[in-house]
């Protein structure tokens, strides 16, 4: 990645993560964040018997970033990324086949209206 693509970083803020068990049945899980929240009032609010059994999950402090994507100014925050399941990868596949047929019409000069009829949407 070039340096002129790279984002740019334009500030920071604090927040408040609830983080729970991914398994809220017996605990066996991993540790996720369900809310990123502004004020740690409404994180304790959503950590209420948010965790296994019934428990209150964890609230942590953590730092947010304002990153410049295209010209806009975007928040990112605190989190991980959920690793697709096999049906996951199965309904990307058909996705993706859609999207390039649709890509194709679109190139063979189907209107956008004619696009909408094909995806099922008026």
């Amino acid at each position: 990645m070039k340096d002129e693509d790279r984002p740019e970083i334009d500030g920071a803020k604090m927040v408040w993560l609830v983080k729970r068990n991914s398994d809220l049945n017996e605990g066996r899980g991993h540790i996720v964040v369900a809310w990123v929240c502004d004020m740690k009032a409404t994180a304790i609010r959503h950590a209420h018997k948010a965790g296994v059994q019934g428990t209150d999950a964890q609230v942590e402090e953590a730092v947010a970033l304002f990153v410049m994507v295209d010209g806009k100014r975007v928040l990112y925050v605190p989190g991980q990324v959920e690793k697709p399941t096999k049906e996951d990868k199965k309904a990307q596949k058909k996705q993706d086949e859609l999207e390039e047929v649709l890509y194709r019409a679109a190139a063979a000069g189907l209107t956008d209206e004619d696009l909408k009829i094909l995806r099922g949407s008026k």
